[in-house]
């Protein structure tokens, strides 16, 4: 029996931990629910980096099964404003951007939808956040998340 199948017979949501970062759930009606930290607590520069080093990437969100996507950057830092930009891709050695260079402001966060990022609905393959400080020397600290249903 599949885990689908299984999850239909539970009275409470069974819930799957893939990682410190991702976290996947089955509902009783065997709707699958993914959530994945994208950023955590991480630390601004004055540039958009995206490099192979666990403190500067931005984890990477599957979004191939999922239909319903979601993306939530958050600006933890009292008092500096933060820019983001959202990429997407089918190949993961061609990123393109699908959402523009946007500022946050501090202490606020940002629910994106397909009503944001047209691209969330289209058939993209794998997501990822880039952030950056707005002003120079001024480091904010960010998380950001991606969700998914099937």
């Amino acid at each position: 029996m599949s885990r689908i199948e299984d999850a239909t017979k539970v009275e409470h949501a069974l819930s799957i931990r893939a990682s410190k970062f991702e976290e996947l759930v089955f509902d009783d009606h065997a709707v699958a629910y993914m959530r994945k930290r994208l950023l955590d607590s991480y630390k601004t520069t004055d540039n958009y980096e995206d490099s192979d080093t666990e403190k500067t990437r931005s984890n990477i969100f599957d979004g191939r099964l999922f239909k319903e996507k979601v993306i939530q950057v958050i600006n933890k830092h009292a008092s500096y404003v933060a820019k983001y930009k959202v990429l997407g891709c089918l190949d993961p050695k061609k990123w393109e951007e699908i959402k523009a260079e946007t500022t946050l402001n501090a202490v606020t966060s940002v629910l994106l939808d397909a009503g944001d990022i047209l691209e969330l609905d289209k058939p993209l393959a794998f997501y990822k956040v880039l952030v950056a400080s707005n002003v120079a020397d001024e480091s904010c600290v960010i998380d950001a998340y991606m969700g998914a249903k099937t």
